[in-house]
């Protein structure tokens, strides 16, 4: 469980700025932003609300 924090808590330091990004160039007509992963061989997309990642910095 330790592990799966430590990652969660990384994807979101790394895709943080990425997201504010995001809020400060489109404003705030974007809900959504889908978000790309990959484990080299399969990718997969996570849609996640662009109010609630920076109102939880990430963590949701």
């Amino acid at each position: 469980m330790k592990a799966e924090n430590a990652k969660v808590k990384q994807m979101a330091v790394q895709t943080m700025p990425i997201i504010q990004n995001i809020r400060q160039q489109q404003g705030s007509h974007i809900i959504n932003v889908a978000v790309p992963f990959s484990d080299g061989k399969k990718g997969i997309q996570a849609i996640a609300n662009l109010d609630k990642y920076l109102a939880t910095n990430g963590l949701e």
